[in-house]
């Protein structure tokens, strides 16, 4: 068979072939394409069918039709004449016994073939900096690869660096793009953490690079909780990342503390003092509060003296690691003294007199700093605000009246006139 090949209406190039094909899809014969000034011949030879193995198809017989079909070297595609959706199966095929087939003799008719390049490129997965090196995937052959990262058909996430970046594919005058994104390479690096009491709560774990898995003694997610893991030296490890070059992991030592016990507040056997007890074995540094949360100078032992009737007491008790333990408020209500209603004792200033009077007599009013120090002691029916005042500030003031007592706080303020 003579004639001349395009494709999409271009003379087909040297390097292509073009093949004839029976019903079946068999390949009847092929040859290169011939280019002689400018245009693209081809002397297509078309096998006939050997009698001789009816089991085998190896060409066309009398009668029955054929196809042609093109191949592009440079895009590596195949196209069938005139088009892959509605080919066009010839007629007249006769043995000629290598002669030009007579129908087909002409080689100046032109056979166009609608050739559809299918460019396609296939992107890396995503990856981080420290990912290896890819070869890229992209077809047909014979175009050129551009973007971040690429070098001829390799590309490497390092050179590109971190962020989304296209990749494109260009093969004559059409191009096909696809994307890849490049994560900052993991770093499990672990935050420091300082010792820590067994009473402490949970507390997050941190790493450079979030988002990873924890493990160890006392890890619950992200948290790591000292009352889990216990007293001791605890090692937890992280791990971050993964996939070749994209993973990182890390290990760190989290030191337990000893705790003391929570503190529990009693009466001692007489009454007149407080004894802070259960905190365990010592030793261990106290310190006395009020229920306001003010610190008691010199209050700095398991007993607490001279406790004011009415007045709320906490104590702290600290170990020689720097852990503490604090206990609950207790409501010290002093020993022999009765509970009187409001109604039957009444205490009130009279600002007339500028004393506190009360509607029972007053054998003795003390008056005392909140931290428990008597400052003074009056023994007679009006205490005098100006009489011990040094300054604005509050006061205990603790009144008596025959077997009766009565502890009030109350702020006395300087007035100038």
């Amino acid at each position: 068979m003579l004639g001349q090949a395009t494709i999409n209406g271009v003379p087909a190039e040297a390097a292509d072939w073009i093949g004839a094909f029976d019903p079946a899809g068999n390949c009847a014969g092929a040859a290169p394409i011939i280019v002689n000034e400018g245009l693209a011949y081809f002397n297509l030879p078309i096998y006939g069918d050997d009698a001789g193995t009816a089991d085998l198809d190896e060409g066309i017989t009398a009668g029955e039709p054929f196809t042609l079909r093109i191949w592009q070297a440079a895009s590596n595609s195949f196209a069938t004449y005139p088009n892959d959706d509605a080919p066009e199966y010839l007629d007249g095929w006769s043995n000629t016994n290598g002669a030009p087939i007579p129908d087909y003799s002409d080689p100046s008719v032109v056979y166009d073939f609608a050739l559809e390049v299918n460019l396609f490129i296939v992107c890396p997965e995503a990856t981080c900096e420290g990912g290896p090196v890819q070869t890229l995937e992209w077809g047909p052959p014979g175009g050129l690869i551009t973007g971040p990262g690429v070098t001829g058909v390799y590309w490497d996430p390092l050179m590109a660096g971190v962020g989304v970046h296209e990749l494109t594919y260009t093969l004559g005058d059409t191009a096909v793009t696809c994307t890849v994104e490049v994560t900052e390479t993991p770093d499990a690096t672990i935050t420091a953490v300082e010792p820590v009491c067994a009473n402490t709560g949970a507390f997050t774990l941190e790493a450079v690079t979030e988002g990873g898995v924890w493990s160890g003694d006392g890890v619950l997610g992200e948290f790591f909780d000292p009352a889990i893991a216990g007293v001791g030296t605890h090692e937890v490890s992280y791990a971050v990342g993964e996939g070749f070059g994209c993973d990182d992991s890390a290990i760190t030592s989290i030191v337990v503390y000893p705790a003391p016990g929570v503190p529990v507040v009693g009466y001692s056997v007489s009454g007149n003092e407080l004894i802070a007890e259960g905190a365990g074995d010592g030793p261990f540094a106290w310190q006395w509060y009020l229920g306001d949360g003010t610190p008691l100078k010199e209050a700095t032992a398991a007993t607490f003296n001279d406790p004011l009737d009415g007045e709320e007491y906490y104590v702290t008790a600290t170990n020689n690691y720097g852990c503490s333990a604090t206990s609950e408020s207790l409501l010290y209500i002093a020993p022999n003294v009765g509970d009187v209603d409001a109604i039957e004792w009444e205490i009130y200033w009279n600002t007339t007199t500028g004393c506190i009077e009360s509607n029972l007599v007053i054998d003795v009013c003390e008056v005392h700093s909140l931290d428990g120090r008597l400052l003074s002691s009056h023994r007679d029916g009006c205490l005098d605000a100006f009489s011990f005042l040094n300054g604005d500030s509050f006061h205990i003031v603790r009144l008596h009246s025959g077997s009766e007592v009565k502890t009030i706080k109350v702020i006395f303020c300087r007035y100038v006139q």
